[in-house]
């Protein structure tokens, strides 16, 4: 089974799961709970990955999927979903969306328990390993050291411009 489609079932893209932390960080973020079109795109916003072969490959363009079923709900909640990904977001020079800062938020909020079993249930663990360069995580993969990663990003990085505008 392709690992996108683990990951989706099984892995860090279940949309139960992943949804659940998603949601749970937009209060975080933006002082609000999402509303009910927003949180249908978080339900929505991965599914994509059903039609791809690897997580980020050549064929990464899973936010489309997600973004044509929200603009059946109106052209922002397109824009919500597509621009989730920071790839999509530069390529039609728009800022991360709100979505995008929730989903790359939510990683903090796992516990490192449940994290750990998603990442290897669902192989985003080995895809990572077969194909990163420097493989500067390790093998096991390192839960503390991505969630450090994402935190610097939050606090130093892009996440800190996003605060700053908030």
């Amino acid at each position: 089974m392709r690992t996108a489609v683990k990951s989706l079932l099984v892995g860090m893209h279940n949309p139960a799961i992943h949804g659940l932390f998603v949601g749970m960080s937009w209060p975080k973020l933006f002082g609000e709970l999402p509303s009910f079109r927003e949180s249908l795109c978080i339900l929505v916003h991965d599914l994509g990955y059903l039609q791809q072969t690897t997580l980020d490959g050549d064929d990464n363009r899973h936010p489309e999927f997600g973004a044509k079923m929200a603009r059946l709900l109106g052209e922002e909640f397109w824009l919500l979903c597509i621009t989730h990904s920071r790839d999509y977001a530069k390529q039609l020079h728009q800022p991360l969306s709100k979505l995008g800062y929730a989903d790359k938020y939510s990683v903090l909020l796992y516990p490192d328990w449940l994290f750990k079993r998603l990442i290897y249930s669902g192989g985003e663990a080995a895809e990572y390993h077969r194909t990163t360069k420097t493989r500067k995580w390790g093998f096991p993969v390192d839960v503390k050291l991505i969630k450090k990663s994402y935190r610097i990003w939050f606090t130093e990085g892009d996440g800190r411009n996003f605060a700053a505008q908030a």
